[in-house]
């Protein structure tokens, strides 16, 4: 978090060093509303070698698999931003006109999430099917939020469009500290006359946070209520890319083995009331 910190007061002073021999106007916004955007995917291996009672392993030498992969997709209900931007920018325009402006933002944008199961394969990809054992395996899986928290340098062109409004479009480019939270994992066997499998049983819960690059576009409306107070809509556009996270099991057959998990397909809307102050 120390280094995302640092990452985003870089990109504030970028844009300070770059304007201060320009004349325009300065001025400091934030705004707040609602976020929404596609599945995400996940996927992961480990290099498990354990035999489980309930599948069938013809073919493998020894029967022995070198591991497994697992596919998710995660479902993105309807979340919240705010502040959607927290920003502060430079126009480098003449009050009343219209014309380029450069800014400096920190957004943060939370989603719920659901877990929706895809598939599981060997690790080589080939499918995994299922003996006649009557071992019954009962899993349980859960995941909390996801939260995109952007440090981006954007710029924007103003174009003045009626007394008093002003469109706009941009784009930007800068960091995402991704927090998925919360996912679960466990499974437990059970043999045909109902007794507990221990042995096989694995469980995981684990919070992810990494880092990774984040470009947005943007667009929007802004009303001058006041010639230092500018409010209006703003939509925008939320490209991250993926995070790979390597973790432990609080539980597994293999004492320390560990596996990778995947997630990619960031992608965020956001529509947002904002505010500016012109200082």
């Amino acid at each position: 978090m120390k280094a995302f910190t640092a990452a985003a007061a870089a990109a504030v002073f970028m844009a300070l060093g770059a304007l201060t021999a320009n004349a325009g106007q300065w001025y400091i916004g934030i705004g707040g509303g609602v976020v929404f955007g596609p599945a995400l995917d996940m996927s992961g291996h480990n290099l498990d070698t354990t035999r489980y009672p309930d599948w069938d392993y013809t073919g493998f030498p020894d029967d022995k698999p070198e591991g497994y992969r697992w596919y998710y997709d995660l479902e993105t209900d309807a979340g919240y931003v705010f502040p959607d931007e927290a920003a502060v920018g430079y126009m480098l325009y003449e009050e009343g006109e219209g014309g380029p402006r450069i800014e400096a933002a920190f957004s943060r944008r939370t989603q719920p999430l659901e877990q929706i199961f895809k598939d599981l394969t060997f690790l080589d990809e080939s499918a995994i099917q299922p003996n006649n054992s009557g071992v019954v395996a009962d899993f349980k899986t859960e995941i909390g939020d996801l939260t995109n928290d952007i440090a981006a340098l954007n710029l924007y062109y103003d174009q003045p469009i009626a007394d008093r409004f002003k469109a706009y479009l941009g784009v930007g480019a800068g960091v995402a500290r991704v927090n998925i939270s919360d996912l679960f994992f466990r499974v437990n066997y059970i043999d045909a006359d109902g007794v507990a499998l221990s042995e096989y049983d694995s469980s995981q819960c684990e919070d992810f946070s990494e880092t990774a690059f984040a470009t947005n576009i943007l667009a929007g409306v802004d009303y001058q209520l006041t010639r230092t107070l500018l409010t209006g809509l703003k939509l925008s556009y939320a490209v991250i890319g993926e995070i790979e996270s390597i973790s432990d099991y609080m539980e597994h057959p293999i004492e320390d083995l560990k596996n990778t998990t995947v997630f990619s397909g960031n992608r965020q809307w956001s529509l947002a009331f904002a505010l500016k102050y012109a200082l």
